[in-house]
């Protein structure tokens, strides 16, 4: 949509940004997988006050990490763009993208966690809706944000952060409507100082992936802006989006042993684990 609405520019623009959007993948991948961890294996010892606990510490923990990202990029953008590989024709695209997508991240990183959290419990169909929702509502909005209302680069941030912004409510009704096994209160939402260790111990692996990523596709962009051109860049940026399509099967697969094994490890039922594996 970007490339047919507002060029091959654009999209080098996008691509631009793209490390810092994985950067805020990384940390709710972090909190997100290392709560699911806890969550199951406390359903697995019957230990459901601990469980919701947990659910609760990584809402407001993601939401506080990804806000103070938020505000660092903000107010270091400039330094940020020079940072990221921007050229003087990209930098443009670069800066409107990030200027709507950074104050809608603590919504979008809260989504992408909230996922991990409900698919915890055993509730893959729920969890499912939450990234269609993003995901569908994000291909409807595009087009219309891009070439109905004429907002550019702008329209496909904002496309994105809408649809964000709907599968948080969707995840947040989940959980205090009553429909989770785990249902939250307001006495669950604050941190828990002897869970964050252990959450951020589990995590860790799936944030230091996504940071690499993130590092690499930087020094890509670098090299890109020094040796080649803003085409070039933009073709980086295509090519770097297909290649994730690789990758989705491996990330499903592993996601779907995750809560099957974190219970039945707190049950301490290990063969089922080794089955599981």
């Amino acid at each position: 949509f970007i490339g047919r609405g507002v060029g091959s520019l654009a999209i080098g623009g996008v691509g631009i940004a793209f490390p810092v959007q994985i950067l805020i993948l990384a940390v709710s991948l972090m909190v997100g997988i290392g709560s699911a961890s806890v969550i199951s294996r406390m359903m697995g010892r019957g230990d459901h006050d601990r469980a919701a606990r947990a659910v609760g510490n990584a809402l407001v923990m993601i939401f506080l990490l990804a806000s103070i990202l938020a505000a660092a990029g903000i107010a270091l953008m400039e330094p940020l763009l020079r940072a990221l590989g921007s050229t003087e024709e990209l930098r443009d695209y670069a800066r409107e993208y990030l200027s709507v997508i950074l104050p809608g991240a603590p919504f979008l990183a809260t989504a992408i966690a909230s996922n991990h959290l409900v698919r915890s419990e055993g509730r893959a169909k729920t969890a499912m809706v939450i990234m269609l929702i993003g995901a569908g509502l994000n291909i409807i909005l595009d087009p219309i944000f891009i070439f109905g209302l004429d907002l550019g680069v702008s329209g496909a941030a904002l496309a994105t952060i809408t649809a964000q912004f709907t599968s948080f409510l969707f995840a947040m009704s989940f959980y205090f409507s009553g429909k989770s096994a785990l249902p939250i209160r307001l006495r669950h939402l604050r941190l828990q100082w002897d869970l964050i260790p252990e959450v951020t111990a589990v995590g860790l692996a799936a944030f230091v992936r996504q940071f690499g990523q993130s590092l690499l596709i930087i020094m890509v962009n670098n090299s890109l802006r020094t040796f080649g051109d803003e085409l070039a860049i933009s073709a980086f940026g295509v090519i770097n989006k297909l290649l994730i399509f690789a990758l989705m099967p491996l990330v499903g697969i592993a996601q779907g042993f995750q809560p099957i094994a974190g219970y039945n490890y707190g049950a301490r039922n290990m063969s089922r684990v080794r089955e599981a594996g």
